[in-house]
């Protein structure tokens, strides 16, 4: 019992910086003001449409695909699962309160947040991703989908972003550019970035 707490420890303190990095890429590309990403442009328009709250909306969500996934007894809920429900909120709220009085006036500046957003997003996905400690709601389902079709994470991505991008668009949700650039280039980049943090996650997994 001993030995699987210090074992959960060392897992939560692995996970805690994709945690932190991956509040400050969803902060950058919403306070960025271009369109939000596809799965929360799809969330905000069935808000709209049956009148919920769009955080309620969100937990509903969660709540629903994590209740599945727990039935299925999936390999995907561990440690991260907890993690990423209980830290990446409040690091969201955090890192917004901080970006928001910064945010360029210009659209360059904001198309600058926006990239820096979905780079530092793909960043922590990439980390977090293939350490295997349990997933996200929304990252289960990507898995899911790359498993089914045998494809990377990345491609299950794509996949899984334009699904939600169509289901916003017929909801009549509010599309953007960053809404486009959040769809397509966070799974190539995770493609890249994966293989390059392979070696370093092999000596620290536990």
């Amino acid at each position: 019992m001993i030995m699987d707490m210090k074992k959960v420890l060392k897992q939560i303190i692995i996970l805690i910086p994709s945690v932190v990095i991956l509040a400050l890429g969803i902060s950058l590309s919403v306070t960025a003001g271009i369109g939000s990403d596809a799965n929360a442009s799809f969330q905000s328009a069935l808000s709209d449409l049956i009148h919920i709250p769009v955080g309620t909306i969100v937990f509903l969500y969660n709540v629903i695909v994590l209740l599945i996934f727990i039935l299925m007894k999936s390999r995907f809920i561990g440690v991260g699962s907890i993690v990423m429900g209980f830290f990446l909120g409040p690091f969201v709220n955090v890192f917004t309160s901080l970006l928001t009085p910064i945010v360029p006036s210009s659209f360059f500046g904001k198309l600058i947040f926006c990239l820096l957003g979905v780079f530092f997003l793909s960043l922590a996905l990439s980390w977090y991703i293939p350490l295997n400690y349990g997933l996200q709601p929304a990252d289960m389902l990507i898995q899911t989908i790359a498993g089914k079709i045998k494809q990377s994470y990345g491609t299950g991505q794509i996949i899984y972003n334009c699904l939600a991008l169509l289901l916003a668009i017929i909801l009549g949700g509010t599309i953007g550019i960053g809404t486009i650039l959040n769809a397509f280039l966070p799974g190539k980049i995770c493609d890249l970035l994966i293989p390059r943090f392979a070696k370093l996650q092999k000596k620290i997994r536990i």
